[in-house]
């Protein structure tokens, strides 16, 4: 084996190594990596790329009896198996011609530069099954020695004298085909170890988001409105050490704000900035925010710091936005960008469980407002005829059902609170059942059995519907209304029960609580049922129990019940 043939084939795969670094860091070789669509220059000046890359292999080969040993192969090649079949044929194509014109009166030129042709359309044809493999530098290997081999004999059979291409073959086979096999090997491991970097950065970018997500979410959860929660957000941000300096805004002001070195002059409570305004009026997302001169405060330290902008959507509606300070020798445009997306992105879908959040608040809030609308305004009419008939011959007890009236509006029309004790609930339904005692006297007997701790907290007004329509329809046939209050424990629930003597429940109401439509006029019941559905769960909420003796209404409300809901509830108006 001649040393100048094999040291001009390794000085072709070390140049070819020193290319291969240099050209994936060129865009278009990027979208490739990324997997991004390329458009028709990019494979212009993939073509263009891998030509050169050809060609210089050509120049700087070694002419061994009118044969120029070089690593050509290695360029088309891999335009094919990198760039897809028009990068292939492409680069094949200008590397046969410039061959053909390179040394027109050598006797191996036919045969060179129709293997070249050949191999742009080998790595253009294998293309996607090289996308498929899992043993790369197998197949690029086999690829290699098989595109030489046929260059090989290709020099045999087309360039006389036979004796001189037997000679030539016989002294350049086994390094070409050696070295350019693995010079491919090595120039495409580098393309493929580019693209496992670049996933490894990608993975590192999307851990990052991902615990600044959990430990930010919460925070976020409660909107923009909370400073000081977006305060949190921001110490969260600067700790995973990715950017310098962190903003949140609404469409008015600055809401929060910090920096690892106090690099710019934006506080708290500052008017939005220029360059935000800008990017809300357009919405989306930027990765280098222009800030103008006159913005003092954001100009100096823009200069250094690449400024990475995202809006925060709640229901397609601009909000505010989050900016990201990244020091720009630090910047990766595609992972701090996507990053910044990301990251972005689930911010504003918290953004949006809040506002959700809020109109369930106030969901429950107008639901409360309507149950204590419901209250019979027949039954203050029949309480003021009552009071009015027992004025004139008991006047002492026509005041104190007036403060007993009173004590009853006052704490069913005033009371703002989503939760009560048991024991307050019973003292309301108390004071109501006095005013109807007042009204039915001897017809209307209540009996109580309260065997549990009446400190247990239940959803306000969730036994007064069913008391009310115990006293309205629960009559016997003697015309007295027998009304039972009984409140036990059940292991991890409190059990209200309130029976009568009436008649029992309407087959229509019994069929609207198996799932049949229900009726308008009898929607009581079944409110106050999803009402704790929503709250406890299904295992909660009301069971009817019915017969000609009588109707009953189990009420379940869980004791272990979610504390922290309890509390955010308690002063829902």
């Amino acid at each position: 084996m001649n040393s100048s043939i094999l040291y001009t084939l390794q000085l072709n795969v070390v140049f070819l190594l020193m290319i291969s670094f240099l050209i994936t860091r060129l865009p278009v070789v990027q979208k490739i990596l990324t997997g991004k669509k390329e458009s028709l220059w990019d494979r212009a000046a993939l073509i263009l790329l891998f030509s050169g890359i050809s060609i210089c292999s050509t120049y700087i080969g070694i002419n061994v009896d009118g044969m120029i040993v070089n690593t050509r192969v290695i360029g088309v090649l891999a335009a094919g198996l990198f760039g897809g079949p028009a990068a292939g044929i492409g680069a094949g194509a200008f590397a046969t011609l410039h061959r053909v014109f390179y040394d027109p009166d050598g006797f191996s030129t036919m045969a060179c530069a129709l293997s070249t042709l050949i191999a742009g359309f080998l790595g253009a044809f294998l293309h996607d099954m090289y996308t498929r493999t899992g043993y790369r530098n197998l197949f690029v290997i086999l690829i290699a020695a098989g595109a030489e081999t046929l260059h090989m004999l290709l020099i045999l059979l087309l360039s006389p004298p036979f004796e001189l291409a037997r000679s030539v073959v016989s002294r350049t086979a086994l390094p070409m085909i050696c070295l350019n096999s693995f010079g491919l090997m090595i120039f495409m491991f580098v393309f493929n170890q580019v693209c496992v970097q670049r996933d490894r950065d990608s993975a590192v970018r999307v851990c990052e988001a991902l615990k600044i997500a959990d430990s930010a979410l919460p925070f976020m959860r409660q909107g923009l409105a909370r400073g000081e929660s977006l305060d949190k957000v921001v110490e969260i941000i600067l700790r995973s050490g990715i950017c310098d300096g962190v903003l949140f805004t609404d469409r008015q002001a600055v809401l929060a704000c910090g920096s690892t070195e106090g690099s710019f002059s934006i506080a708290a409570g500052d008017a939005l900035p220029q360059f935000a305004e800008r990017l809300m009026r357009r919405g989306g997302f930027d990765t280098d925010v222009i800030v103008e001169e006159s913005e003092r405060a954001a100009y100096q330290f823009s200069r250094q710091q690449q400024i990475i902008a995202a809006s925060l959507m709640v229901r397609k509606k601009t909000m505010g936005c989050m900016i990201l300070i990244v020091k720009k020798k630090l910047f990766s445009p595609e992972f701090d960008a996507h990053f910044a997306e990301g990251l972005s992105n689930l911010f504003s879908t918290q953004l949006e469980l809040a506002e959700m959040d809020e109109l369930k608040r106030q969901y429950r809030a107008a639901e409360l407002k309507a149950l204590r609308s419901q209250i019979n305004p027949h039954f203050l009419y029949n309480a003021l005829n009552t009071i009015s008939c027992v004025c004139r011959e008991q006047p002492e007890r026509a005041r104190q059902l007036l403060l007993t009236l009173a004590t009853y509006y006052r704490h069913t029309l005033s009371n703002a609170r989503a939760y009560m004790t048991l024991r307050e609930e019973i003292e309301c339904i108390g004071n109501y059942l006095v005013l109807e005692k007042a009204r039915f006297e001897e017809k209307l007997i209540v009996e109580y059995c309260l065997e549990c701790s009446m400190d247990q907290l239940i959803p306000a007004f969730i036994l007064q519907p069913i008391v009310e329509n115990a006293v309205k329809y629960g009559a016997d046939t003697q015309g007295v209304r027998h009304v039972s209050l009984r409140a036990a424990d059940d292991g991890d629930y409190l059990v209200v029960t309130i029976s009568d003597r009436g008649q029992g429940f309407p087959q229509h109401i019994l069929d609207g609580f198996a799932g049949a439509p229900y009726p308008q006029q009898h929607f009581g019941l079944l409110n106050v049922d999803r009402r704790l559905k929503n709250i406890y769960g299904p295992a909660c909420g009301l069971k009817l129990h019915s017969s000609p003796q009588g109707a009953c209404v189990e009420v379940r409300c869980a004791k272990a019940q979610n504390r922290e809901f309890i509390e955010e509830n308690m002063s829902c108006a």
